[in-house]
């Protein structure tokens, strides 16, 4: 039976065509875009696809990528460069596996497939009653598309998944940003999204490559020799213990047992070595080697091919060959997050700052690393974040490749996306898209960067969920903060009070960041609209004093009735008795603050005189 390749076979769903495609015909515009059946398979293939053009198609000048941009290359031509890598892309037989190690099968556990999937619980998830995104027992099988997918997801969103499994290049929970079409003023192109995110690489002409050093599932792991002593070593063992059975001579036995001994005694050293976690045992991949930002491996997985039998496949229900088992085992490759988070093309990034520096933080200090997912998702205050560049903050190098070099003149939006995580449990997977504005000139770039930040600081004054005017108003509407014995104790004694942090996980409870959602999503569409309104502004030169004054005045009073709104929805919501009266003073508390100097003047810029209502 011919062996299954990635860069191949037809395997990628899409939109434009039922039928599953080959990598080579991204390239035809009747294909809109990846159509897998879950958010994270989408956004791991995207990935996926990109990481392959900038592999062995990346353009060598600005022209050469504008070319390629409206006029891809044919199916015949990707897929010459597509073969050139193709020994590193087949998913089942003999001889090396994409993303996988057969080392595993001899020294790894056997698992249900389901646990190779993104979110999927665990013995502990499943005590733990954990299995939110996968539940137990919901995939018994996959096909090799779903399989192929899987795994790539795996890698991808890693998670610190305990004793030597490694988390994800960038860590536990990043977020990760793309640039792509407006669909709603473009029509649909995957090639146009994928090469939206294609970096020029200069320095480097294409070459054809046989053996690569990027992908490194393709060179055996360090451990190869103790594990093929140990196979040999239990091949031993069995074939004596099988002799012993069928000889009934007490002379041969002892001397059978003789043998036993020392197999056995060396047999229990190997697997001690292979276990042994110390620092000297970590594998760290070359960090000159900038390829492996899109390849990069740390899960030793081996999928169960030969056992594959017809079914239907758990997640996308085709009736096909259907994978049920694979093999896991830990101590893959590590990444060093100091290093590889900003250097990732897809990372916005932040600089790491602590009060306090010791041998656990010191790497990071001044560095630059990935901004962490938040658990009320991807609100609009993360416009600043993906498109600003500060000293405290970096865009993703695509989104910085196009406000450098404007590639393309249809209107372009950040799609980022990721999973929000709670130590190595996702709690939830988020997706926004922000619009990308280009202003050529300088000053009116400054100026509207400016006013933009001025709207979102307003929201997060009233919405933020440790001390945003609205949380604070509902705690005060649910809870006599008057009694200071209550406030005064201990937290660990103090009544459970869900606008408190949880003093053994240090982390607010869930109603304050809910409140908060609950704002931010219902000035959501307002924002962008204003948003689209400055920018247009501040193309056509106009960002006047009274221009201004208008947007930020219907931005003030669009917060300030969403702010009364949502506190009468939430103010009666208290698990208590509710008090009338406690809620009297909270609204008139959280009034003064809306109508407050700090918020319409300090933070908005508007004036006493044309603020009032």
């Amino acid at each position: 039976m011919s062996r299954f390749n990635l860069l191949e076979q037809a395997w990628i769903p899409v939109k434009g065509r039922r039928e599953l495609i080959k990598v080579c015909e991204i390239v035809h515009p009747d294909i809109l875009g990846v159509d897998a059946p879950r958010a994270d398979f989408n956004a791991a293939l995207m990935q996926f696809l990109i990481g392959l053009l900038q592999t062995v198609f990346a353009p060598e000048t600005p022209r050469a990528w504008r070319i390629f941009y409206s006029n891809p290359p044919t199916e015949a031509e990707l897929q010459t460069r597509l073969d050139t890598i193709k020994e590193a892309f087949y998913l089942d037989g003999d001889g090396y596996r994409f993303m996988q190690d057969n080392l595993a099968k001899e020294v790894g556990k056997c698992l249900p497939i389901e646990e190779m999937i993104f979110g999927a619980p665990g013995d502990s998830g499943k005590e733990g009653n954990k299995d939110h995104f996968t539940k137990r027992n919901d995939i018994s099988g996959l096909c090799f598309s779903c399989s192929s997918i899987g795994l790539l997801a795996a890698n991808l969103f890693a998670e610190d998944g305990g004793q030597s499994y490694y988390p994800a290049m960038r860590g536990n929970g990043f977020i990760s940003n793309l640039v792509c079409l407006d669909e709603a003023t473009s029509v649909p192109s995957l090639w146009k999204n994928v090469w939206l995110n294609v970096l020029e690489n200069s320095k480097q002409k294409y070459q054809e490559q046989t053996v690569t050093k990027n992908f490194l599932w393709l060179t055996d792991l360090p451990d190869k020799p103790q594990v093929e002593k140990l196979i040999k070593i239990k091949t031993d063992l069995n074939n004596l213990k099988k002799a012993k059975k069928v000889t009934k001579y007490k002379q041969i036995n002892a001397e059978i047992d003789e043998k036993i001994k020392p197999l056995e005694k060396e047999q229990k050293s190997l697997k001690e070595e292979l276990d042994d976690l110390g620092e000297g045992k970590i594998i760290f991949p070359d960090d000159k080697n900038v390829l492996q930002v899109y390849w990069a491996w740390m899960r030793r997985f081996l999928l169960d091919t030969e056992n594959s039998e017809k079914k239907q496949c758990s997640i996308c229900h085709a009736n096909t060959r259907i994978i049920t088992k694979f093999y896991k085992k830990n101590k893959g490759y590590k990444y060093s997050k100091e290093h590889w988070q900003d250097s990732h093309p897809f990372s916005p990034t932040e600089k790491y700052e602590r009060t306090h520096y010791n041998s656990n933080n010191e790497k990071y200090k001044d560095k630059m690393l990935a901004l962490n997912m938040p658990t009320n998702g991807l609100p609009y205050n993360y416009w600043q974040d993906f498109l600003r560049h500060t000293t405290k903050n970096s865009p993703a190098k695509v989104v910085i490749n196009h406000l450098k070099n404007k590639n393309s003149d249809s209107q372009l939006v950040i799609f980022a996306f990721g999973y929000a995580m709670d130590s190595n449990t996702p709690l939830g997977w988020y997706e926004s898209k922000t619009p990308l504005y280009f202003i050529d000139d300088e000053s009116n770039r400054s100026q509207f960067e400016a006013e933009v930040e001025k709207l979102i600081s307003a929201s997060n004054k009233i919405a933020n969920a440790e001390k945003g005017y609205l949380v604070n108003a509902i705690k005060l509407a649910w809870f006599n903060y008057n009694d200071m014995d209550e406030i005064n104790k201990k937290p660990k004694d103090r009544k459970r009070d869900p606008f408190i942090k949880d003093p053994r996980k240090s982390k607010l409870y869930d109603q304050p960041i809910n409140i908060s959602r609950s704002f931010m999503n219902s000035s959501e569409s307002k924002f962008y609209l204003l948003l689209k309104a400055l920018y247009s502004l501040a193309n056509e030169d106009k960002l006047t004093e009274e221009s201004l004054l208008q947007l930020k005045k219907e931005w003030y009073f669009h917060l300030k009735y969403l702010a009364e709104v949502i506190f009468e929805q939430w103010a009666f919501k208290s698990s208590i008795q509710t008090n009338p009266r406690r809620i009297s003073i909270a609204h008139k508390q959280l009034m003064r603050n809306l109508t407050s100097k700090s918020l319409k003047q300090d933070t908005l810029g508007l004036t006493k005189e044309n603020s009032n209502d």
